[in-house]
C-alpha cells in the first residue's frame, strides 16, 4: 500500500497541535495560580478587616488604626495588581486556546485526508485481489474444459 503522500506534513501538524496543547496547558496552570493568589489576597484582606474591626471594638490607639488603614491600602493595591494580572493571563489563555483549536482543526483535516487515502488504497487492493481471483478462476475453468490429451 502506498504511503499517504502528505504524511510528513501531517506529522508536522501533529507536533504543532501537541505543542499548542502543551502551551495551553501551561497557560492554564499560570491562570489557576493567579486565581488562587487573588483568592488568597482577598481572604487575607477579609481577615485583616475583621482584625481591624475587632481592634476598634476593643479600643485601640489612633496610630494602630492608621497602621491598619495603611496596610489595607497596600492590600487593595496588591489586589488591583493581581486582578490586572489575572485579566492579562485570561487574555493570553484565550489566545492560546484559539491557537490550539486552529492547530487541532488543521491536524484533523489532514487526518481525514489520510483516512480517505487509506480507504482508497484498501479499495484498490480489494479490486486487485478480486481481479487476480477472477483470472485464476477463469484459467482453471478453461483448463478443466480442455479435452485430455
Amino acid at each position: 500500500m502506498a504511503e499517504f503522500p502528505l504524511q510528513p506534513v501531517r506529522e508536522v501538524l501533529h507536533r504543532r497541535a501537541e505543542d499548542a496543547a502543551n502551551e495551553l496547558r501551561s497557560h492554564g496552570e499560570r491562570l489557576d495560580r493567579a486565581r488562587r493568589k487573588l483568592a488568597e489576597l482577598e481572604q487575607y484582606r477579609s481577615e485583616y478587616l475583621t482584625q481591624r474591626d475587632a481592634a476598634r471594638v476593643r479600643g485601640t490607639t489612633a496610630s494602630a488604626l492608621r497602621d491598619f488603614e495603611v496596610f489595607l491600602a497596600r492590600l487593595d493595591e496588591a489586589l488591583a495588581a493581581q486582578a490586572g494580572e489575572l485579566r492579562r493571563l485570561e487574555a493570553i489563555w484565550e489566545a492560546s486556546r484559539e491557537n490550539w483549536m486552529e492547530h487541532a482543526r488543521r491536524e484533523h483535516a489532514f487526518d481525514v485526508l489520510a483516512e480517505r487515502h487509506e480507504a482508497r488504497e484498501n479499495q484498490a487492493a480489494i479490486r486487485q485481489e478480486q481481479k487476480f481471483q477472477d483470472e485464476f478462476a477463469s484459467r482453471r475453468a478453461r483448463a478443466t474444459r480442455r479435452p485430455d490429451r
